[in-house]
């Protein structure tokens, strides 16, 4: 396991964004798994390239173990060393939205300094390209406790897909200062085994969590975000579809 006494305090960044990748589920084919690995090595390399150089990622993972080594040379570090959060379960096979809660409260045992000194922290799922550096600039500029969203699908065939918008928050990108998503921690951590029991998801989790709590946000229209999915027709054969939203 990588050392987190590394990452001292005179080191902690103004912003944190946690990056969670699930790189080798179980369930799929090695096909699968190699076209996933080009996603996520693609994306973190636009990541490092529009990230502001006052943001620290943490780095959380649950498929791969304490296999390190194979997850920095997937990812192709250019501004590293880059914090690493390995989880060796993936609850995400239960639950998606659990295996990422999971995942964060892991990142804030391992890390705390990190998240606890840091101004805001972002939650931010893996394997989309950020086009452009607005959210993080909106979180830089952040006055209120969250910066939230939920924005619809646009593909490239003209196709719209609009989102759940009642009782959800997307969480594919949010940020929240720092002592706010340490709450939001704890909110996750109490209500974890009811959201299993209840089928409850990350997104529903994300707005209670809120709502409970009257947390004041702003409201991002859109993300800039970038992401290829796969779709599967007649069991067999699969296409790519590209959304941003």
């Amino acid at each position: 396991m990588q050392s987190h006494d590394k990452f001292h305090q005179s080191e902690i960044s103004k912003h944190v964004i946690l990056y969670f990748m699930s790189v080798a589920p179980r369930e799929l084919s090695s096909r699968e798994v190699q076209k996933r690995v080009l996603d996520y090595k693609i994306a973190f390399k636009q990541l490092q390239r529009v990230l502001p150089q006052s943001w620290q990622v943490i780095i959380c993972e649950n498929t791969l173990g304490a296999n390190e080594s194979s997850l920095t040379s997937i990812l192709d570090f250019q501004r590293g060393p880059f914090p690493i959060s390995s989880l060796s379960a993936n609850s995400g096979e239960i639950n998606k939205g659990i295996g990422e809660l999971d995942m964060m409260v892991n990142a804030a045992t391992d890390f705390p300094e990190l998240l606890r000194n840091s101004r805001t922290v972002s939650y931010f799922t893996g394997r989309r390209i950020v086009t452009n550096r607005y959210i993080f600039e909106r979180t830089e500029n952040l006055t209120s406790e969250a910066l939230i969203s939920n924005p619809d699908f646009f593909y490239l065939d003209g196709t719209i897909v609009e989102t759940e918008k009642q009782y959800m928050y997307n969480d594919m990108f949010f940020s929240m200062k720092s002592r706010t998503f340490l709450d939001y921690v704890e909110f996750f951590k109490s209500n974890r085994e009811k959201m299993i029991e209840l089928g409850v998801g990350s997104e529903q989790n994300l707005f209670d969590f809120m709502k409970k709590n009257g947390i004041g946000f702003e409201w991002l229209n859109e993300l800039g975000l970038l992401r290829r999915e796969k779709q599967t027709f007649f069991r067999w054969f699969q296409k790519d579809r590209i959304h941003i939203c």
